[in-house]
């Protein structure tokens, strides 16, 4: 009997049933077994969803990265990202900050790249308004900001969720390690050293080789963020950086979103991609590797995916076979980059994703939460 499964029409979010052709099947075996199945399907999918749906009640949610509304586009919209927020699943979303933003831009291929160096305070003025603006959206919409882990047990018990305040890219500081301690008073706990400036003084970005990975500034940087309880979020930066900051650092890293590229995957020209040997570099120091939900742009095909959906579950059940669940998180990158899910709604459809990819409910909650908080609370405390 072929196999019959559900998938989701991208642009209307409908259900359709796909129930894939067999050599071996005949005209009437199909009509037979395939339309049985079909109907099965059809009575299955409410009893499936309302199953995630209680699934989600009562398990803790938590995205390591973010940017609802992405405040700095020109059609950006925090208030109605916050709105659609508060109507959702999440227990714990991250409010990302990319910190070098004012000097980007993209090729015509969209290549993201810093066209010029910063004027000197420019970056720790973007930093502190982006996040100053994420505690006022926030506050207005009765959303608090989560700077320990009991702020996000209290999130769940409340059924109200919590912003996770986060930065990406530490040319805020520049050389002033007390602009680290101010950003902290605010609120943030996830922080990235490197973002898409190449010319940045604490270490190389992805794709680069020039200042062997993590500079002498930036391991006093790594080791400011130990020092005051943030979480290391080694998103961007090099295998060789990782491998420095884990030192310098002492604790479990985070990277927050990132594609991985298995053994038995060719080359290709995305840098953006984690060897095993750099996502074993994180999980030895008993850290996280978020899940990257970007799915849009041709990606599926650079990993030898099929679809969005089958990259996004696949990449799950790639690290979790590889490196077991318990180091496992979702990055989904919701709000600025194209993905397989949009929005914190389409949780449901994620959680019956994994199920129907083998993965039993305990393994889901550490895998959508369980982990980071557990990691939230051994840095942060």
């Amino acid at each position: 009997m072929p196999a019959i499964w559900l998938a989701r029409n991208s642009f209307t979010g409908a259900s359709i049933i796909k129930i894939p052709f067999t050599l071996n099947m005949n005209r009437r075996s199909f009509l037979v077994t395939g339309t049985a199945a079909a109907v099965t399907t059809l009575i299955r999918i409410p009893k499936a969803r309302a199953s995630a749906d209680a699934f989600l009640k009562q398990t803790i949610t938590i995205d390591t990265h973010a940017h609802p509304g992405a405040f700095w586009r020109k059609n950006g919209d925090v208030s109605l990202a916050l709105d659609e927020i508060k109507d959702s699943h999440i227990t714990a979303f991250t409010f990302s900050v990319p910190v070098d933003h004012p000097i980007l831009d993209r090729t015509y291929g969209g290549r993201i790249f810093a066209k010029r160096a910063p004027n000197p305070g420019e970056l720790y003025k973007f930093a502190k308004a982006g996040i100053e603006l994420g505690i006022s959206e926030m506050s207005d919409k009765g959303i608090p900001v989560a700077r320990s882990a009991a702020d996000i047990v209290a999130a769940k018990k409340s059924a109200t969720p919590t912003g996770v305040l986060a930065l990406e890219g530490g040319g805020f500081a520049e050389d002033r390690l007390e602009a680290i301690q101010e950003m902290y008073e605010l609120g943030v706990r996830i922080i990235q050293p490197v973002h898409y400036n190449s010319a940045s003084p604490f270490g190389d970005i992805q794709g680069q080789d020039e200042k062997g990975g993590l500079t002498s500034d930036g391991k006093t940087f790594v080791k400011e963020l130990g020092r005051l309880g943030i979480i290391l979020d080694v998103a961007h930066m090099t295998e060789e950086g990782v491998a420095k900051a884990a030192d310098a650092y002492g604790g479990p890293l985070l990277v927050s979103h990132v594609l991985y590229r298995p053994p038995r995957m060719g080359l290709n020209r995305f840098k953006r991609w984690a060897s095993p040997e750099y996502a074993k570099r994180v999980v030895d120091t008993g850290g996280l590797l978020g899940v990257w939900n970007i799915t849009g742009y041709g990606f599926p095909k650079y990993f030898g995916y099929d679809s969005g959906k089958e990259m996004t579950i696949g990449t799950f059940r790639e690290l979790a076979d590889e490196y077991g669940v318990d180091h496992v998180c979702l990055g989904s990158d919701v709000g600025s980059t194209e993905g397989w899910f949009n929005g914190y709604d389409d949780l449901p459809k994620l959680v019956e994703a994994l199920r129907d990819a083998g993965f039993n409910d305990d393994e889901i909650a550490k895998m959508l939460g369980g982990n980071v908080l557990k990691l939230f609370e051994g840095v942060t405390s």
